[in-house]
């Protein structure tokens, strides 16, 4: 007795869990499987209720035959959430039909039970119950075995489970084909065991549920790699355009103003200037345009790191200023570098800093270095120029101030530090976790 006790406690926490489910997910299939397992439920303690007290009166008895309406009730149910539950509908469409009718015939034999059970012709009620239930036995073979050999691990887990409780419950009452009549009744380890397979479709039926969330979570896996790959062509699409077209054309206009310049320049001084203007804004929208495609394209053989993208740049004017730059790079780090937002904005605040060294430290030496600390990536950009006696006047700079509002977008900040005749020191904190590419954000 007390592991039927035991069994009706674990079947209410399941139920409970299978509410949650529900609530949580808007699962119709979730509110299907508790309807059919609350009318179990109810069925047994109903049935376990008449066997405990003997002494009640028969025709009381009787009136509870309306009870095995609650059985068909719940195999409609349990039908019904398995069609759900494995997508019948999709995959299986003229075998989801078949199963529906087979719910409308249930229902319809459930409140035929019912009607006929409250009124005096209780035998007959117990009659259609009998013979219905062995009519469907063969149903439920076939149903349990054409989709459990359909080659899907979900429709295995779950008609396994049901075949089990099926055959523990029919070899259980072996020795009670006439259950259903006055002279057959149930005994306790009967009842045992039907709720022990009860408890051991639970079973199964939690395993479904662990395993189909471990498909939808490789399905997400999937449809995430799928976008990265698809943003990741795009991107490489974009900046090959950018460069091609765009760059091709815009060199074209800077070489053709450099040309015109050097014919103009001694007849026209006036278009001289003009012409010098032009050629200095192209200049600058060359090197714009090329931070741009650097930042969008983060795959492909040609693929440069951050360092690299700086070297590029600064090569020939800090050869002219006879100006080193060493470089203390985590490798590692850099590669992860890879959103569109980190790689241009950590690359302008570099390009911001080594301007700013170039026209007013007097530097002799730049160290770049980028390095891992806790969770943030530390970018450090430091000189050994002249430095700075005011440092509230140097953060109120554009050049400096821009800096700190291009960290601030990634999460960061921007730090000034600065000794007179000993240099400059810029630091920035970004969080590791906005370097990484992780969904599209625009440039």
């Amino acid at each position: 007795m007390n592991f039927i006790f035991f069994s009706l406690g674990v079947m209410f926490l399941q139920l409970v869990h299978i509410l949650m489910n529900y609530v949580l997910f808007k699962k119709k299939e979730f509110f299907y499987f508790f309807l059919a397992f609350v009318a179990l439920t109810i069925f047994f303690i109903i049935r376990i209720y008449l066997f405990l007290n003997d002494d009640i009166d028969l025709g009381v008895k009787e009136k509870y035959v309306s009870a095995f309406s609650l059985v068909f009730l719940s195999f409609a149910m349990y039908y019904k959430f398995i069609r759900n539950y494995l997508d019948l509908a999709i995959f299986y469409p003229r075998f989801n039909k078949a199963i529906s009718i087979a719910e409308s015939i249930l229902i319809l034999v459930a409140f035929l039970i019912l009607v006929v059970g409250l009124s005096s012709f209780h035998h007959f009620s117990l009659l259609i119950f009998k013979y219905v239930y062995f009519l469907t036995i063969p149903f439920k073979l076939t149903f349990i075995f054409y989709l459990g050999t359909r080659g899907k691990k979900l429709n295995s887990i779950i008609m396994f489970g049901t075949l089990s409780a099926m055959l523990i419950i029919r070899v259980s009452l072996i020795n009670n084909i006439d259950i259903y009549g006055n002279h057959q009744p149930l005994e306790m380890w009967n009842f045992q065991v039907i709720m022990g397979s009860i408890l051991l479709l639970f079973l199964f039926m939690n395993f479904a549920l662990i395993y189909k969330s471990r498909l939808y979570q490789q399905e997400n896996i999937k449809l995430e790699i799928q976008k990265h790959l698809e943003l990741s062509q795009q991107r490489t699409a974009i900046s090959a355009d950018l460069h091609d077209d765009l760059g091709a054309s815009l060199s074209s206009i800077h070489l053709n103003a450099i040309l015109a310049q050097k014919i103009l320049q001694e007849k026209s001084p006036e278009i001289n200037v003009s012409l010098s203007k032009m050629v200095n804004d192209l200049k600058l929208v060359m090197e714009n345009m090329g931070d741009i495609v650097w930042a969008i394209n983060t795959s492909g053989y040609e693929q440069k790191s951050l360092s690299s993208q700086l070297k590029d740049f600064y090569f020939e004017l800090m050869e002219s200023q006879n100006l080193q730059c060493h470089y203390h790079i985590d490798e590692v780090l850099e590669g992860q570098i890879t959103d569109i937002n980190a790689r241009k904005n950590l690359l302008l605040i570099a390009k911001e800093a080594i301007n700013n060294i170039l026209k007013h430290a007097r530097s002799s030496a730049i160290d770049i270095s980028l390095s891992k600390k806790n969770d943030y990536l530390l970018f450090e950009i430091q000189d050994n120029g002249i430095g700075m006696n005011n440092i509230e006047a140097m953060k109120s700079g554009n050049g400096l101030r821009n800096m700190r509002f291009r960290a601030e977008k990634l999460n960061g900040t921007c730090t000034f530090s600065s000794v007179l005749g000993a240099g400059t020191t810029i630091s920035c904190l970004v969080p590791l976790t906005n370097i990484s590419y992780n969904n599209p954000i625009g440039i």
